[in-house]
């Protein structure tokens, strides 16, 4: 209580200014405060080179978030913050300068807490784009382990079959009926190995890059009938027959042993699949610009949801009844490969009562 002159009161709550000034503790704060924002007792840093430093630590706490870990991020932006107020402090304690950091601080953790969701989102895509990777990974390695099974059990069986043959034809007296059919089966035999040592060749050097096409002018439908010679034996077998309808065409330009090899693999498929009494029709016509060559069977046909898959190197469809069918899965792979590297198309249409491959090649 303060009467008159005198201090009544205990001292102990009461600041002496310099000047010899009592005052309350209160308003000794007060005063100091007013001093600090004033500025008369601290010298108040507030040059044009903050907003500098300001905006160069948002930019590289933005770069920290999206480059390191969220809790190496958060590490850095705390220490960020440590070191303004620290150095702050230090610096009004040591050189009576207080430095206008309020506004570096606000900029640097709207930065930070505005970064984290774009972090969160990048963090996200990626993390999708790995798992998409991975799974694709996953499924290439299972196709490529079911093709070289199916590689090592449909190499052997040719070649044993030819084995067989071979033996039977040097211990028995065979008449000339069935000297033939065992010739027949080894021919057969040598070409269906031939067809698998081929496909592999031929996708490595397409991986490699290293795929030559020799063109020369020929006769489309000259390289049809040869096709079809060379899949009569197996069609026989097959209780099927196939027949042509051969429009007259002009010598066109292609890689022989390319388009033949195509259309080896399309009768034969339809040879294949398509069951016994099955119709496979090789009909070749002249459309202008274009020469179409389309191959249709009469079987069960292809399921639709399969369909947008068969050009896909080593798949196959997976159903009760060609499981027990013999394949690759590059047949098709190489059919379309092929036909494209002509400046041609291959299309495809199938129900239950049958299936129809379309080729389209320039007609020059």
């Amino acid at each position: 209580i303060i009467i008159g002159a005198s201090f009544k009161s205990s001292t102990d709550y009461f600041f002496e200014k310099p000047n010899g000034e009592m005052i309350s503790h209160l308003q000794m704060y007060i005063e100091q405060a007013e001093s600090l924002i004033q500025g008369k007792s601290y010298n108040i840093y507030k040059e044009d080179g903050l907003k500098y430093i300001g905006i160069a630590l948002s930019f590289l706490l933005f770069f920290f978030v999206f480059t390191f870990r969220p809790s190496t991020s958060s590490a850095i932006f705390l220490t960020i913050l440590l070191v303004l107020i620290g150095s702050n402090f230090l610096l009004a304690r040591l050189l009576n300068t207080y430095v206008e950091v309020v506004e570096i601080i606000i900029g640097v953790t709207m930065t930070y807490y505005l970064s984290l969701p774009f972090k969160a989102i990048s963090e996200n895509k990626k993390a999708a784009l790995l798992e998409r990777e991975s799974k694709l990974r996953n499924e290439v390695e299972e196709l490529k382990n079911n093709f070289m099974n199916l590689m090592s059990h449909d190499l052997k069986t040719p070649i044993a079959r030819i084995s067989s043959l071979v033996e039977n034809l040097k211990n028995k007296k065979l008449g000339n009926d069935d000297q033939s059919r065992y010739l027949d089966l080894i021919d057969h035999s040598t070409e269906e190995l031939n067809k698998f040592i081929s496909e592999i060749l031929d996708i490595s050097k397409i991986e490699a890059k290293k795929f030559n096409i020799q063109k020369s002018q020929k006769d489309l439908n000259k390289t049809v009938k040869d096709v079809v010679n060379k899949l009569s034996y197996f069609a026989t077998q097959k209780k099927s027959r196939v027949e042509t309808d051969l429009e007259t065409l002009f010598p066109i330009t292609y890689d022989e042993n390319l388009i033949s090899r195509v259309i080896f693999n399309l009768v034969e498929n339809a040879l294949k699949y398509g069951g016994e009494n099955n119709l496979v029709r090789v009909i070749t016509r002249d459309a202008g610009d274009l020469v179409e060559l389309s191959v249709t069977d009469s079987g069960p046909g292809i399921e639709h949801q399969n369909i947008q898959y068969i050009f896909d190197k080593f798949y196959r469809v997976k159903n009760n009844k060609n499981e027990i069918i013999k394949g690759s899965g590059l047949g098709l792979y190489l059919v379309k490969y092929f036909v494209e590297a002509h400046g041609g198309s291959i299309g495809v249409e199938s129900t239950n009562k049958g299936t129809t491959f379309t080729i389209k090649l320039i007609n020059t």
